[in-house]
């Protein structure tokens, strides 16, 4: 039986309740001190007792009890156990009292084990899922500032279950700070807004409960070093309140199912920023979030907005949970799909590493074209480094104008994700969403919301339907 007697009770000289006898428990359960009377200097709590074993449980029984004095001499008037709620600070002998501690408490059945968050594991070149079983990611970007609740269902009902993750963007530094409409970068502690954080979680809610995972990341214009004299490469201070907001965030999404991966900073833009410093940066930024969540990979990527001509072993950090990511973005001189290009309009700026040296050699640029250079880049890396891949922003080239049977960028789409599903890399296309029907140049979305009215680019959901994750052979 458990007594619980109000605190008030305790107050004053000596305070007395009666109870019913409690039957005897073995007095061993309480360790005992013989010959003993013990008090507190003001108050205790006397108790009906008729042994020294059911003053022992009177005590385990109470609520705040540690201590208990049996005087069997007082058995008669109902007082003859006296409880204390702290350890006693008067002691003197006294053949006529036994007095001793209450017992220790015995183990209760142990706690079921806490239930970890679903989690990708990286496995080599590979990611598992909770199952363990490949998962190759497939998906879209959203902007978190965008996106609508509907935006996930809409995504599976036009793509089916293959699309399982999106990349949501949040802003910080970005807009050049102080921008208080539309950036999450503070100057206090945890260094982002609480109404940032809030919607994040709305649109991490609408995802995973859609049962597709979510890949956490920043655009930061100007924390990626938009301007060369501001950014993460100079600034310590921005950079360590940075990886403050990442430590922060990982504190709340440890424990969220389906976190695909936290991207430290999307695309590296200080063209002056080493690749060793770039290097370092994410390697700090992986061990903030890993001190918190080692569970859930990070994804870094190169400089120069993720270029794909730098994906090399400069890039690789002392972390195994890692995923590797570059965009897959080609220049605006390209117009069709296929067609004869000089190799320096395929890849300008980039001629010694995409062309040899040879800008002006004219190329085919076609399906084996594409898979040569994926085979050049992305996947050296993940057989020679042996870590998973992935292209996080994926799209049509921007000189193409508009997706179109007639330019041919139904079949590029096709093309490129045909060689992402041979090669086992995961990919985002940019973006979902968009705002004008019919679209306007620069427009590559599945989906624009005009009005209140949803328009699908069916084409370009057909491109790659048959290429996403749930089509995958592993």
């Amino acid at each position: 039986m458990k007594i619980v007697v109000p605190a008030h009770l305790f107050i004053g000289a000596v305070a007395i309740l009666t109870i019913p006898s409690i039957a005897g428990s073995p007095s061993s359960n309480c360790p005992v001190t013989s010959g003993v009377e013990c008090k507190l200097p003001k108050h205790y709590l006397e108790v009906p007792a008729r042994s020294i074993d059911d003053c022992c449980v009177a005590c385990n029984n109470h609520t705040g009890c540690v201590f208990w004095s049996f005087k069997a001499s007082d058995v008669g008037s109902g007082i003859a156990c006296r409880l204390f709620d702290g350890e006693p600070q008067v002691n003197k002998s006294s053949s006529e009292f036994i007095s001793g501690h209450a017992a220790e408490p015995s183990p209760g059945p142990p706690s079921p084990p806490a239930k970890e968050a679903l989690r990708l594991t990286v496995n080599g070149s590979q990611l598992l899922g909770p199952d363990g079983r490949p998962v190759r990611l497939t998906g879209s970007n959203m902007q978190c500032s965008g996106m609508h609740g509907a935006d996930p269902q809409d995504m599976h009902q036009l793509l089916g279950s293959g699309a399982n993750v999106v990349r949501l963007i949040f802003f910080w530094d970005n807009t050049g700070y102080p921008s208080p409409q539309s950036d999450c970068m503070t100057e206090a502690a945890p260094y982002v807004k609480a109404s940032c954080l809030h919607h994040l979680q709305w649109a991490v809610t609408q995802i995973t409960d859609a049962g597709m995972w979510v890949i956490l990341t920043i655009r930061a214009k100007y924390g990626a070093g938009w301007e060369p004299t501001h950014g993460v490469f100079q600034n310590a201070t921005l950079k360590d309140r940075m990886y403050s907001m990442w430590a922060h965030l990982a504190q709340i999404y440890k424990t969220q199912d389906r976190i695909a991966a936290y991207e430290i900073m999307s695309e590296p833009r200080d063209k002056s920023a080493s690749p060793m410093a770039i290097k370092q940066f994410y390697a700090g930024g992986c061990s903030a979030v890993h001190a918190v969540d080692a569970r859930t990979p990070c994804m870094v990527g190169p400089g120069h907005y993720y270029n794909q001509f730098l994906f090399t072993e400069d890039i690789l950090i002392d972390d195994k949970n890692v995923i590797y990511t570059f965009d897959f973005l080609w220049t605006y001189k390209v117009k069709k799909y296929p067609g004869d290009y000089a190799c320096e309009d395929l890849c300008p700026g980039w001629v010694t590493q995409c062309c040899d040296g040879k800008g002006s050699t004219v190329q085919n640029f076609d399906a084996q074209w594409l898979e040569s250079d994926i085979l050049r880049w992305a996947i050296a890396l993940q057989k020679k480094a042996h870590v998973p891949v992935y292209a996080n922003q994926v799209s049509v080239t921007a000189g193409m104008g508009i997706l179109s049977p007639s330019n041919g960028g139904y079949n590029y789409t096709s093309d490129v994700m045909r060689i992402f599903q041979k090669y086992d890399i995961g990919w985002t296309w940019w973006q979902w969403r968009g705002h004008k029907w019919p679209p306007v140049p620069g427009s590559t979305a599945f989906m624009y919301y005009v009005s209140d009215v949803k328009h699908a680019d069916v084409g370009l959901a057909a491109a790659v339907k048959p290429f996403l994750s749930d089509k995958d052979m592993h």
